[in-house]
């Protein structure tokens, strides 16, 4: 018999090095998961500060990719999150290519179902890590398509998730939010090269 002794935010990263059989080192991280979380989904540890631990979705709906990010995130949703507080679980790409269903300046049906398919098929894998959010961005294959609202308004009755549209100084705020989550930027410009728009 081997003793650990691992503080609980560690339990993750101890279960997915564990060599061995794949079956034990899953009932060990489910030991340590239901031992350093209480009820109200808060990891237990010898510090006097609770921290939460949750994990979410992200569903990038792209020009020429859909992406699905799941993060768990692990602090204190009072202060400032940085890089040390996720830790990526899953980072799924599939380069389904909408922007190759746009046809005088509309998204075809052809295009929607698509869309509307991968999205959904990225749901059921983020379903599988109990995600407590799951959100979909589209940027500018959604964004500048002359059917924009009917096309969203379709792919979102099919795949069962709203989209969040984001305009282009949204998608250039969200760019800078995440190249300065550890790393403040007091002069400079951060450059956003996607499939379909480029920001600044």
């Amino acid at each position: 018999h081997r003793t650990f002794d691992l503080p609980c935010y560690q339990h993750n990263t101890f279960s997915r090095n564990l060599s061995g059989d794949r079956a034990i080192a899953e009932r060990i991280h489910d030991y340590l998961v239901k031992s350093c979380i209480d009820v109200d989904n808060r990891v237990v540890s010898n510090n006097s500060e609770e921290t939460t631990m949750s994990r979410y979705a992200v569903i990038d709906f792209g020009s020429n990719t859909i992406r699905l990010c799941v993060y768990e995130f692990e602090g204190s949703k009072s202060k400032d999150i940085t890089k040390k507080d996720l830790s990526t679980l899953l980072n799924y790409k599939v380069m389904a290519g909408i922007s190759s269903y746009i046809k005088d300046g509309k998204l075809t049906d052809k295009g929607i179902k698509k869309a509307a398919r991968t999205i959904k098929e990225q749901r059921e894998r983020a379903a599988y890590f109990k995600c407590e959010r799951i959100e979909v961005f589209a940027t500018a294959v959604l964004r500048n398509c002359k059917n924009s609202t009917d096309a969203k308004a379709a792919i979102e009755n099919t795949c069962g998730l709203p989209i969040t549209l984001l305009t282009n100084e949204e998608e250039a705020h969200l760019g800078l939010v995440g190249a300065t989550l550890d790393a403040p930027i007091e002069d400079a410009t951060v450059v956003d090269i996607g499939g379909g728009s480029t920001e600044l």
